[in-house]
């Protein structure tokens, strides 16, 4: 969890996607941390802004 604190802001995106796959096979499919990453990544240029890095780190907490 401590890479996302760090990684740069480019980086994000790519790391993110390794949340999200985690977030899918341990959380609930309704959960919402799970659904607000779902909906971050639903764009695929969509740049991950500095509200997203915390959602990236408690999804990854939760899972």
């Amino acid at each position: 969890m401590a890479i996302l604190r760090i990684v740069p802001q480019a980086d994000l995106r790519w790391r993110g996607l390794t949340v999200l796959v985690q977030a899918r096979l341990h959380l609930d499919p309704q959960d919402l941390r799970l659904r607000q990453l779902e909906t971050v990544f639903a764009y695929q240029d969509a740049r991950i802004g500095a509200p997203d890095r915390q959602l990236l780190v408690s999804t990854l907490h939760a899972a």
